[in-house]
């Protein structure tokens, strides 16, 4: 959530800003007395647009919540769900097809569990998807036992083209030898990729900068795989 939007009051660095506003934390102030903070508990929600995550949803729904922050947004189309703690809070936001939010679901469900049930269905493909994983190094194709013994085994462009026909539900490609050397991605070859791929790609290998992904969504890129524990 937080990284969506274009910055938390939990940190300093800028979000993706893809949807616009920030994430705050709970204003004491405003709330009750007896009320803690974190919020933590049965909330139930109010949907504040149309929105395929919601559909077929019955009527006054309620998901569980754990969480200390919430969206401030600019953009009050934006809110997709909308929960009180002490105020009125968005709980879910969307824009296109990007959206976040506050909602748990991972507490064991007493009350109305259909609810958390039914949203995570629509989030998850009910059938088997293929996603083949493909290893570049130093520009090649190659493949390794237990992630030792590197060999190469050919071109990732012709192997991309293949898995094309195939008609795979997405593809990861991982640069090894820009994590190893600490180098950032190849642009020129990950462009490149992108342009033959026909299904949702996944990069990941060398990515520490927003400047990185920002420009990888921008050439075709749909996911990226950061490495955050050298992430600027």
């Amino acid at each position: 959530m937080q990284l969506l939007t274009e910055g938390s009051e939990e940190g300093v660095l800028p979000g993706l800003g893809w949807i616009r506003g920030s994430v705050i934390k709970f204003r004491q102030d405003r709330i009750a007395a007896g009320l803690k903070i974190p919020h933590m508990g049965w909330t139930d929600v109010k949907l504040s647009k149309p929105s395929g995550l919601f559909e077929d949803m019955y009527e006054d729904p309620r998901f569980y919540f754990v969480h200390s922050y919430h969206p401030l947004l600019k953009d009050d189309h934006d809110a997709l769900v909308r929960a009180n703690y002490g105020y009125d809070f968005v709980a879910g936001m969307e824009r296109g097809n990007v959206n976040g939010g506050t909602i748990s679901s991972r507490k064991k469900a007493t009350v109305r569990p259909p609810a958390v049930v039914e949203f995570c269905e629509k989030l998850l493909m009910k059938r088997v998807r293929i996603i083949p994983v493909l290893l570049i190094q130093k520009g090649g194709l190659v493949k390794s036992v237990r992630f030792k013994g590197h060999k190469y085994v050919g071109d990732p462009i012709n192997t991309v083209k293949i898995f094309n026909e195939k008609e795979v539900d997405e593809i990861v490609v991982l640069d090894i030898s820009a994590t190893s050397a600490k180098t950032p991605p190849n642009i020129t070859q990950i462009k490149e990729i992108a342009s033959e791929a026909f299904m949702p790609l996944v990069m990941g290998g060398g990515i520490t900068k927003l400047e990185e992904i920002k420009e990888l969504i921008s050439i075709g890129v749909e996911k990226v795989d950061p490495e955050f524990q050298r992430f600027l």
